[in-house]
């Protein structure tokens, strides 16, 4: 008994000197907080560079699409849709002036591709001496101007000569 009783004595005397931690001391809370954030924001930077360089992508692809489509359309119907009919009429024959009887649409598989990542839809203007056609996106912000996501993306095409200047002279259609 002697012996238990002088363990119990001897804990009774470094149990003062032995503080028990009951919970997290506040500038464990704020490293902790700082860590995390730091994370976080390590992160968001290389998820918004990866989302901008898809979004470039996108557009880019767009363009080249829909500037396919756009010769093709022009090929069939001997000049460019109208700014009034828009690139729907890759998709629809269009109803308005001026009218279309070759049209062999549709020029494009889905009206996604004439919306910009930000699901507006691109701008589109067409001239027809010389014929041309532009295409333009705002960016994120919708505004003329900006960096980064903000900036604007424009394809221009203008055709040296219409098509009236490539027919020889003498074509006899069957």
């Amino acid at each position: 008994m002697t012996n238990r009783h002088h363990r119990k004595k001897r804990d009774k005397q470094i149990a003062p000197q032995r503080r028990i931690q009951l919970g997290i001391k506040r500038w464990e809370i704020v490293l902790a907080l700082a860590i995390s954030g730091s994370i976080a924001l390590v992160i968001g930077v290389i998820v918004n560079k990866r989302l901008g360089g898809e979004m470039e992508a996108k557009i880019e692809n767009d363009f080249r699409r829909i500037s396919v489509a756009l010769h093709q359309y022009k090929l069939d119907n001997k000049r460019y849709p109208s700014t009034d009919q828009g690139l729907m009429a890759l998709l629809q024959k269009p109803t308005s002036p001026p009218q279309v009887p070759l049209w062999k649409g549709p020029y494009i598989n889905r009206e996604a591709i004439i919306l910009d990542p930000w699901k507006k839809a691109y701008f589109y203007e067409s001239s027809d001496a010389p014929p041309g056609f532009e295409i333009r996106t705002l960016g994120a912000d919708g505004k003329e101007g900006g960096e980064h996501v903000n900036e604007d993306r424009v394809v221009r095409f203008q055709s040296k000569r219409s098509f009236q200047d490539v027919l020889p002279s003498r074509t006899i259609f069957p």
